[in-house]
């Protein structure tokens, strides 16, 4: 077995061919990120534990890259559960039975800064104060296309000005990344970033992305330059929502 990044590795299974396992519920750096090589090494040590199990979720047996998605466990325990606690992943979430463990896993890593979201995870922490205060990743009409105005906010909750640039406003997945240009956040002032195209201007910016943020979970995470998460944001149907228009 050998480990690709924090998330996925390389098996032989029983019918002699090797296949790429992609895990179910989590999400780890990518080997190019910061924290990626730790949680690598994090998944490479959890799979020196054998005999190893494979169990299907409900959904998909493959992804998109055509790698089978699997709960994998050992005497040990749950990979992802060791992962998350470790704060080497965050939960992905989607509907599966584990959804609410992995999630509470995340918030316990986070609130006890272990891991990646250890403050100075990537380099010296900056000590800037910064809140993501109210969102609306739900807005009427049909959220899923690219005019839908959803958008989330972030605030400067600290005594002194915050330079964003080189920052990252990010959800759980690997994809989506708004990076932040030569901007200065004051101290209480507020930037709203919408998912949808349009001219930045006053506190308003736009990320022409499209549709960004899962409407039945996701979370909203804010990196600094070295890719330190600054605030973090999780939203689910067990957490209060947070639209305000």
């Amino acid at each position: 077995m050998r480990a690709i990044d924090g998330d996925s590795f390389v098996v032989m299974l029983a019918d002699g061919e090797r296949h790429e396992v992609r895990l179910i519920g989590l999400n780890a750096p990518e080997s190019d990120e910061c924290h990626g090589n730790e949680a690598r090494g994090a998944l490479a040590e959890w799979l020196s534990d054998e005999p190893l199990r494979l169990d299907a979720g409900a959904g998909a047996d493959r992804d998109g890259f055509g790698r089978l998605l699997r709960f994998a466990s050992t005497e040990e325990g749950d990979a992802a559960t060791a992962l998350i606690a470790g704060g080497h992943a965050t939960t992905l979430q989607s509907e599966h039975p584990r959804n609410a463990e992995y999630a509470s896993l995340t918030d316990a890593a986070w609130s006890e800064r272990r891991g990646m979201w250890a403050i100075d995870a990537c380099g010296p922490a900056t000590g800037a104060t910064v809140d993501i205060p109210r969102w609306d990743v739900d807005p009427p009409g049909d959220d899923t296309g690219s005019d839908a105005d959803e958008w989330v906010a972030i605030r400067n909750t600290g005594s002194t000005a915050v330079a964003l640039a080189g920052w990252t406003l990010r959800d759980e997945s690997s994809q989506h990344r708004y990076r932040f240009g030569d901007l200065r956040l004051d101290p209480d002032e507020e930037m709203v970033i919408h998912s949808r195209c349009g001219d930045d201007g006053g506190p308003d910016l736009y990320w022409c992305a499209g549709a960004v943020w899962n409407n039945g979970g996701d979370t909203v995470i804010v990196q600094d330059a070295s890719g330190n998460v600054v605030a973090r944001r999780r939203y689910g149907s067990d957490v209060p929502g947070g639209r305000d228009g």
